[in-house]
């Protein structure tokens, strides 16, 4: 299972700007899943791809606890 740090490694090296400055932090991980701040309110959650290095959109919820709950599930 890849660290937070291989994962922002491996997506910046693809191109792509997930933990770049000016977005929300991640604030979880359990497994492939991250949990972000919301940008106005609420938590995100991401699926990593370890093959691709690709981050995607999972969902929005509204308190932390659901987003780490949905983080789990991705698993």
């Amino acid at each position: 299972m890849a660290s937070l740090s291989d994962m922002r490694a491996h997506n910046k090296k693809i191109g792509h700007h997930f933990f770049e400055k000016g977005n929300p932090p991640v604030v979880a991980k359990h497994g492939n899943g991250l949990v972000t701040g919301g940008y106005s309110s609420g938590f995100v959650v991401y699926k990593y791809d370890p093959s691709t290095g690709k981050i995607t959109f999972q969902k929005h919820y509204d308190s932390k606890p659901d987003a780490v709950q949905g983080a789990k599930k991705l698993n």
